[in-house]
């Protein structure tokens, strides 16, 4: 990849153009963290290329092709295989929620093994069911009730509305984390995979964060 027609400060479509990634994808990376992005006058994301290539150097070869002998050329990564990969780490990623679950709130230290094996199961479920999401763009009422249900056992419990949205936007940092983990382990080229997952996750989230904040409202102001 050559750099030589690219400026050193790059605008959000010219960027997205050299990852090789959609600009709502860079965007979404930005929001999660993994891209470092400044802001102009307008309000408008603007990439210095040392960070861009330093993106690209952790993701070499995603959304490229890699050459092998006689020619031949790695298939690209389907997103459905994406999924199953990251469907594989569920439980990795419920165990790193519980952790920092318990940095929320210290209190899960003290839960005994059957409590927390339960917190597990459950999590890991629902990171489940959050990438059946990302793949289908289909949401099941099952999920959604769930998550209006722990809205309102936060609000009778008194927990505060932004640690639960916490705890979901960790979610989402996880998911995006493995994949972009994933893609890095995988030598086929990824991009779109990758990208296509960014797109679906993020909106997802935001209307599964409503669920969660419809249901603590409801409780906290029934029959409003």
């Amino acid at each position: 990849m050559t750099t030589d027609h690219y400026p050193q400060i790059l605008d959000l479509q010219t960027a997205a153009e050299y990852v090789d990634v959609s600009p709502f994808a860079l965007k979404s990376l930005v929001t999660a963290g993994y891209v470092d992005a400044s802001r102009n006058s307008d309000a408008q994301l603007r990439f210095t290329m040392s960070d861009l290539k330093a993106f690209v150097a952790r993701n070499s070869d995603n959304g490229s092709s890699v050459d092998l002998p006689g020619d031949l050329v790695l298939p690209a990564l389907e997103p459905s295989e994406l999924v199953e990969l990251l469907d594989d780490r569920a439980e990795h990623m419920a165990l790193r929620m519980l952790k920092m679950y318990s940095t929320v709130f210290p209190q899960v230290q003290s839960w005994p093994p059957a409590r927390l094996s339960k917190f597990v199961t459950v999590t890991r479920a629902r990171f489940k069911a959050i990438l059946a999401v990302a793949l289908s763009e289909k949401f099941d009422q099952e999920l959604l009730d769930d998550l209006h249900h722990i809205g309102s056992s936060a609000a009778k419990h008194e927990v505060k509305l932004p640690e639960i949205l916490l705890l979901l936007r960790v979610s989402r940092d996880l998911v995006v984390q493995n994949a972009i983990e994933v893609t890095e382990s995988d030598d086929r080229p990824s991009g779109f995979a990758l990208s296509l997952l960014l797109t679906r996750i993020m909106p997802a989230m935001d209307r599964l964060a409503d669920a969660l904040t419809a249901g603590y409202w409801e409780t906290m102001f029934p029959g409003q």
